[in-house]
């Protein structure tokens, strides 16, 4: 995955916070919830891939 770079937070937390800010603002009351896992999906699909 290489260096450290914006999208190992983007990915995970930014989309849920941009998410949660428009249910907000639409009226709903909204959780959020967050969890930690060990990567992303596409992190699992590229090893797959590449057969690691």
């Amino acid at each position: 995955n290489g260096r450290a770079h914006l999208g190992h937070i983007a990915g995970p937390l930014l989309k849920m916070d941009v998410l949660r800010r428009h249910l907000e603002r639409a009226g709903a009351e909204v959780r959020m919830i967050s969890m930690s896992d060990a990567h992303e999906a596409h992190v699992l699909i590229k090893a797959h891939v590449e057969g690691t």
